[in-house]
């Protein structure tokens, strides 16, 4: 690889120093439109032959830069239009301009430019060497119904694992996805083919599959109104983009067209069997594009989502309030959910909350495009947005006669509350154009998120009984001694049921300049040379939160043990965990792809970055697609690819509690606090801790696409990804070895991050899709995607201090739910049928069989395992259009009311947690909903 990358860097030297013959080349350029001289956007315009093309703006306008001198076949396509086509001769330094007004057939379906994967102009996905997959507006929006960006994806694409975490602190409120099984920050998110920020949020709890410690994108802040289309790149291409694109790219497209404004309204419910209806929805989205003279387009687009509470728990069968007043419950319906036969406390149940938390989410997208000059060769563009959304779940309840509560505030017991504010922002603006021989894109940007957390509903025991700072030193109501530990020296604080647990955030800026032309060197297609340097800088901030949160206030607990320290279920951030760190690199790359004859297209790509805390990595790309017939195609690829350690993770500290299965009795759990500690403090110096280092990997992947007829496409894809120094988050390290290193800081059970893991990966994703057209404006829509995917564990590598301990680093419970702990087998199909002002669409997931282990036995053969799946959840909808501007739609999802597995007793925290969390499918059961589109 070492030898392809510096070919490619002398490649590049050469080609960008100045040729006669390429400052002889030509332009082509013209509008599209229909019948009615309205402009049609996304029509193909392409130079037959040459691999030459552009795709049409706003404007219906389209530009081919830098063709040789000669005679050509100029041919427009667009689906739902007659293709048409001319011949044009370009002559040295001349512009040609050519305009066609194309004739509608059966029906318009709206097109999606490709822009990644490559980086010179491709009109369609099947040009490509690398596997992508694209979706338009409407396949987005008829995805679902509910505006959740994360959701979407896992509907459009198998390859797509979104899991939903139950009590998981943060990651409850920002749940991440995966793509092929990787971590969620393995996972490169593009916005108009800019780099978008991740979350503030470190996934401690919740993420274990393949994310214990990530912090990818936020897609829920994103406002799916904006979206004017979505690719997804289903192969690394660090060498391309960057840092995290191992397992791929999602690049979202805004919407940029000129429309009337348009608003749609929809409302839903829960309507799961076995429990009460719940989870009401209430969305709205609105979006408008304008014409700014005959130079540009303004599009706004806003959304507000307000999502109630749902509840999936059973009741707690344990005492509550005094010994002996615990409730009796039985499985009455032999459905595997308790029910209570006799009640006998006051607590009302289910205590805990097990479902999907409260939210409210807002917020608006614009995108600008302005032509600086009348021929369109210089344009400013700006696109960005902002979103709020609050988050409220829960963790576990503590009971009225818990150690962790005290009677005089809760005297039931109390369940503890997050209420997270997340806060996104995106700024990006630049000039990007045609000058000499050279398309040229230069732009600066700024992503901020952020998140404050409140805990409500809770308390720090250490404080004591009282919410009153006049309390007396009667027994029960005096306040703690304080933090010094001496009673009466003016520092005691007063207990709290509301505490601000602090802030985390993560900024972003990136300033980039990228360029490309075509280069004739004699190929049957001109070289695509692109260059380009980018300098980017990352920042996170932990703000500490108010001291009720964290501070040790020196008071018993009620049975004269020592209280624990800080709010109940999740401690607030302390002064001396509070950072601001800033980390800068500068990247170059190279990329250059070109058709050596008519049937076959050669690409290579290479990278050079240099971070400032830890050094600089190169990575490298082949790729290469073979026509091998009029109607198959095969294409592969090799590249080398790296992920730069989130500052989140070398500078994440937190202590927090967590809950673990009672050796003597499964059925229970028992709490205990957990700090996870920066990798670069003392105490994990003293564990034999290094500074992160960026994770490598190498990518193979081959595949074919068949087209046996018109409109009928199958595409099979393999591919394999070497990982390697993977970044976990370790387990729970303690125990004499852990204590005696320790010893000088005091430390509790602490976690910290390492690259410790060596992975491979394996797959192979299969599609086909079947258009058919026909009279009357009537089509029909099919779809079937399949992905397979498994991760294997190749190697652990351990600090040398706590060798042996390695299995407290990463056990094998660590280790299999890293292999096992996704679906390995998924699928989604989709069918929809149009028919003039109706139409009827059918959907299903399937996810494969989920093998998880509840318990680890004395050897593999007492091993306790449950069997998850297979589960295929149908979706339903119907549309009708009113009129031109309204169209009516009823639908349902999880139309079969399929839910996870059932947890048998004995391990399903007393039947309080009845399903199996770790499943893609979701356990709110089946949701129904009307919707309302006005288009004015």
């Amino acid at each position: 690889m070492a030898r392809v990358l510096r070919i490619l860097l002398a490649l590049a030297l050469f080609v960008v120093l100045p040729r006669g013959v390429a400052a002889q080349n030509g332009t082509v350029a013209g509008r599209v439109t229909g019948e009615d001289g309205s402009a049609l956007i996304g029509a193909q315009v392409s130079l037959s032959g040459t691999g030459q093309g552009a795709i049409t703006n706003a404007r219906g306008a389209f530009l081919i830069v830098n063709v040789p001198p000669g005679s050509y076949t100029l041919q427009v396509q667009m689906l739902g239009y007659q293709d048409s086509e001319v011949t044009v001769q370009v002559a040295a330094g001349q512009t040609v301009t050519h305009n066609f007004r194309i004739t509608q057939t059966a029906v318009a379906i709206e097109g999606v430019a490709v822009t990644v994967g490559s980086r010179r102009a491709v009109t369609a996905a099947d040009e490509l060497a690398v596997p992508v997959d694209v979706f338009s507006a409407d396949e987005i929006q008829m995805a679902t119904p509910q505006l959740e960006v994360a959701t979407i994806l896992q509907e459009l694409s198998p390859a797509i694992y979104f899991p939903r975490p139950q009590i998981a602190d943060l990651t409850s409120g920002v749940r991440p996805f995966q793509l092929r099984g990787l971590s969620p920050d393995h996972s490169l998110v593009l916005i108009n083919g800019k780099r978008r920020h991740s979350t503030a949020v470190v996934h401690v709890f919740g993420a274990a599959s393949g994310g214990a410690g990530s912090s990818g994108v936020d897609m829920n802040a994103i406002v799916p109104s904006a979206m004017g289309g979505m690719e997804i790149l289903r192969d690394g291409a660090a060498a391309q983009y960057g840092s995290d694109a191992i397992a791929g790219v999602i690049n979202v497209q805004l919407r940029d067209d000129i429309h009337r404004p348009e608003f749609s309204a929809s409302v839903g419910q829960y309507r799961p069997e076995y429990f009460d209806p719940d989870g009401e929805r209430f969305e709205f989205t609105g979006s408008s594009g304008w014409g700014l003279g005959e130079r540009g387009t303004l599009v706004l687009s806003g959304m507000f989502s307000s999502r109630a509470e749902t509840e999936r728990a059973g009741p707690d069968p344990r005492d509550q309030i005094v010994p002996g007043d615990a409730d009796v419950v039985a499985d009455t319906n032999g459905d595997g959910i308790n029910e209570i036969i006799q009640k006998n406390n006051a607590v009302p149940m289910p205590n805990h909350v097990i479902g999907d938390g409260a939210s409210k989410n807002g917020g608006g997208f614009f995108n600008l495009n302005y032509a600086l000059n009348e021929d369109q060769t210089h344009n400013l563009y700006g696109f960005g947005g902002y979103t709020f959304r609050r988050d409220l779940h829960s963790g576990f309840y503590r009971r009225g006669l818990d150690n962790r509560n005290w009677p005089q505030i809760f005297p039931l017991g109390f369940l503890p509350h997050f209420r997270g504010d997340a806060t996104d922002f995106m700024w990006v603006s630049g000039v990007r154009g045609f000058a000499g021989q050279w398309n040229y894109d230069i732009s600066g940007q700024w992503g901020r998120n952020s998140l404050d957390t409140d805990i409500y509903q809770t308390m720090n025991v250490s404080l004591g009984p009282c919410l009153d700072a006049s309390c007396s030193n009667a027994p029960g109501e005096s306040l703690g001694p304080g933090p010094d530990g001496v009673p009466g020296t003016g520092d005691e604080i007063p207990n709290k049921t509301d505490v601000y647990a602090g802030k985390l955030i993560s900024n972003q800026a990136v300033v980039s300049a990228d360029f490309n032309r075509g280069v004739d060197i004699g190929a049957s297609s001109p070289l695509n040379l692109a260059v380009g340097l980018a300098f980017r800088a990352d920042n996170f901030q932990i703000e500490a939160g108010e001291a009720a949160s964290y501070v040790n206030g020196n008071h018993p607990t009620r049975s004269g043990g020592t209280a624990a320290v800080g709010s109940q279920v999740f401690t607030g951030f302390r002064p001396d965990q509070a950072v601001d760190k800033w980390r800068s690199n500068v990247g170059a790359y190279v990329d250059v792809e070109t058709d050596v004859t008519e049937r076959l297209l050669v690409a290579a790509a290479a990278r050079f970055e240099n971070y400032s805390d830890f050094g600089s990595t190169v990575t490298g790309k082949i790729a290469t697609r073979l026509q091998a017939g009029d109607q198959f195609i095969l294409r592969g690829a090799v590249s080398t690819g790296f992920r730069a350690p989130n500052l989140n993770q070398s500078y994440y500290s937190h202590v927090s509690t967590g809950f673990r299965t009672d050796p003597n009795n499964p059925g229970n759990q028992i709490a205990y606090e957990i700090g996870e500690i920066p990798v670069e403090s003392p105490e994990a110096r003293a564990l034999g801790a290094e500074s992160l280092r960026e994770e490598t990997s190498t990518n193979y992947s081959g595949g074919i696409a068949f087209t046996p007829v018109e409109r009928l496409t199958f595409t099979v894809d393999g591919y394999l990804i070497d990982l390697r120094d993977r970044i976990i988050l370790t387990g729970s390290l303690e125990g004499p070895t852990v204590e005696a290193l320790l010893a000088q800081f005091g430390a509790p059970t602490v976690k910290f991050f390492t690259n410790a893991v060596d992975t491979r990966t394996k797959g192979v994703d299969v599609t086909a899709r079947y258009r058919h057209l026909l009279p009357a404006g009537t089509y029909l829509e099919l779809l079937a995607q399949y992905n397979r995917n498994s991760i294997e564990v190749t190697d652990v590598h351990v600090p040398a201090v706590i060798q042996e301990i390695a299995d407290q680093v990463f056990d094998s419970g660590d280790r299999y739910v890293l292999e096992n702990g996704r679906p390995r087998d998924r699928a989604t199909t989709r069918a929809r049928f149009v028919h003039e002002r109706f139409d009827v669409g059918l959907a299903g997931n399937w996810y494969g069989q989920q093998v998880d282990r509840l318990e680890e036995g004395a050897t593999p053969a007492q091993d306790v395992f449950l069997e998850n799946g297979p589960h295929f959840v149908m979706d339903g909808d119907a549309s009708y259009n009113v009129t031109d501007g309204i169209r009516l739609s009823i639908g349902a999802e999880n139309l079969l009311n399929a839910r996870p597995v059932v947890v048998p007793e004995g391990y399903n925290f007393s039947g309080i947690f009845p399903f199996d969390s770790s499943s893609g499918l979701s356990m709110n059961g089946r949701y129904i909903y009307t919707k309302v589109n006005v288009k004015f």
